[in-house]
């Protein structure tokens, strides 16, 4: 077993890298939860405005110390690009402070927060069930004053209505962790003392929720321009967040050149499949299924395909932290549907877990059999191997999970671990999301997957670029919160009701959706020229492995680092 680096000592901060991440846990304390740092475990984030006032004075006064140009200049080494990545992620935090679009008018990131405050506590199984629920009761205790301080920042103006309808969607499903999911959890931890703490608290917390639903009702919606984050702050966040030197406008032409290439291929590739293409397609995945017998056991045995695939084609060094597939927590099980809830989500680089996780949707006898069908039928064969297994549980995500977790640069360790409602640091996410995507184009490649699931994964790749497309042009003001839909509904063949909660997500995180395909675009273009460069000498797996042990480093600044000369 690998050990586990290390998390930095409570207080003690050596360098101006070192106290931005203390400065970025005591600022996100439950991002610092899921990232195995337990000093802030009891408490919520200050976003009162002279909260976020003493944080924009916090982190100007870190930028002053880190003394690094914004102007992107490429790190020659990993303590260089832990200083640039440490920059540019308070950049681009101040401006999300001074903006307009982040905690000063989005009611949801309010409630997804404080609803996962708690379910960062009650799902992981880290320390004593009654700290952990010591630390809940806390937690809940600050929720009242943390959904009263959201009004008064958010203020009186209007908010984008669909935000403010996804805030009370979370508002009503926060009720019912509270009223039902807790109590579960008290039931099941036999925590009699800590439990005396949980109970009264819980009531305050499921109380305010219901307050703050019921003032969102009465807030005045915005004009539909308040989806877009603007131009200026787009930018930022291509240059700045993902290290993109290829101007804004060259990169919606490429990514519309891209996705007119990609369906044109999934419409030829799926009509061979089946006469009515993607639709027929789509319902042949579906019907393959397992039976409810086999449902749970068909995800390790997936898992083990994958891992013996992988080491059979030599493609990479495997995680050495197992998974473990389990139906999700009776604590969270009714809210899950309607929050940001993860099947697979990151394991804390500074926890030591034996096994990871991995959530698997609920069937029981006690469903109908229309709901064991639904479920079934939306957990295919092809969802469970190409989704929960490759993209997520196995080769994607967590195998980059792993090496990052023992990675040289400190802010690569952290930087893609999950937090409530996004991850850790912006600029982790080409990386995270782009390996990810790789991979499955890895199992694509080297013969894993059947031709039927080949056409999923094309269809993936149209609607990883449909995202794109959007990302760029909604945050820009060329294209509306309705035409971002339709855009989904035309090109990537999504229901409305998925292509509108897919625009509604662009919306709220501006340049998040981009990262997908900016991160798997720039990681076969490394590979292409390190295979070049190292000619019959090449391995892929070494390859994998020397890109991989960066951790959640911006990928162009990866490949900067991995094609300098030796002497640099």
């Amino acid at each position: 077993m690998t050990s586990t680096p290390t998390p930095p000592a409570a207080g003690v901060a050596q360098d101006a890298v070192a106290r931005v991440l203390a400065a970025h846990f005591e600022l996100d304390p439950v991002t610092a939860t899921f990232t195995g740092i337990h000093y802030h475990d009891a408490r919520l984030p200050d976003w009162s405005v002279a909260g976020l006032e003493r944080a924009t004075a916090t982190m100007n006064a870190l930028r002053g110390e880190l003394a690094t140009s914004a102007s992107g200049h490429m790190p020659r080494n990993v303590a260089e690009a832990d200083r640039a990545v440490a920059d540019a992620h308070l950049e681009i935090r101040l401006a999300e402070h001074a903006g307009t679009h982040f905690q000063r008018a989005n009611p949801a990131l309010y409630t997804g927060e404080a609803i996962f405050s708690i379910i960062a506590l009650a799902t992981r199984e880290i320390g004593t069930v009654e700290e952990r629920m010591r630390h809940a009761a806390a937690r809940a205790r600050a929720i009242p004053q943390f959904l009263a301080e959201a009004k008064a920042t958010l203020g009186a103006g209007p908010i984008p209505p669909a935000w403010t309808e996804r805030a009370i969607r979370e508002c009503n499903a926060a009720k019912g962790f509270f009223d039902t999911g807790i109590a579960s959890w008290i039931t099941e931890a036999k925590a009699e003392s800590a439990s005396a703490e949980l109970r009264p608290a819980r009531v305050g917390a499921s109380a305010a929720f219901g307050a703050f639903a019921e003032w969102l009702k009465g807030r005045p919606p915005a004009r539909p321009g308040r989806y877009s984050c603007g131009a200026d702050f787009l930018e930022l966040l291509l240059r700045r967040g993902h290290w993109c030197a290829t101007p804004r406008a060259d990169l919606l032409a490429e990514a519309r050149e891209r996705l007119a290439e990609a369906e044109a291929r999934l419409g030829e590739l799926s009509r061979a499949e089946a006469p009515g293409g993607w639709p027929d397609v789509q319902r042949q995945l579906e019907e393959d299924h397992t039976p409810p017998s086999d449902f749970m056991a068909s995800f390790a045995r997936e898992w083990d395909a994958c891992r013996a695939f992988a080491e059979s084609a030599n493609l990479v060094t495997w995680s050495t932290t197992p998974v473990k597939f389990v139906q999700t927590p009776a604590v969270a099980r009714a809210a899950a549907p309607s929050l940001y809830f993860l099947n697979y989500r990151s394991p804390a680089p500074f926890d030591a877990a034996a096994a990871h996780e991995h959530y698997v949707p609920t069937l029981t006898a006690r469903l109908t059999p229309v709901e064991q069908d639904r479920i079934l039928r939306a957990t295919n064969r092809s969802v469970i191997r190409l989704n929960h297994v490759i993209h997520h549980a196995a080769l994607g995500h967590h195998v980059q999970n792993h090496h990052a977790a023992q990675s040289a640069s400190r802010i690569g360790r952290v930087a893609a671990v999950d937090g409530a409602s996004r991850i850790a640091m912006f600029g982790g996410g080409t990386m995270a999301e782009g390996w990810a995507c790789y991979a499955v184009e890895l199992a694509e490649e080297f013969g894993f997957l059947t031709p039927v699931e080949r056409v999923a994964v094309l269809h993936t790749r149209v609607r990883l670029l449909a995202r794109a497309v959007v990302d760029l042009c909604l945050h820009s003001g060329e294209m509306s919160l309705d035409q971002a839909t339709a855009f989904y509904a035309e090109h990537a063949q999504m229901p409305p009701a998925n292509a509108r909660a897919e625009a509604v997500k662009n919306s709220m995180f501006p340049g998040a959706a981009v990262m997908y395909w900016l991160g798997t675009r720039a990681i076969h273009a490394l590979r292409a020229e390190q295979a070049a460069r190292g000619g019959s000498a090449f391995s892929l797996r070494a390859f994998h492995d020397a890109f991989l042990s960066f951790g959640a480093l911006p990928v162009p600044m990866i490949a900067s680092l991995m094609s300098a000369p030796a002497s640099a």
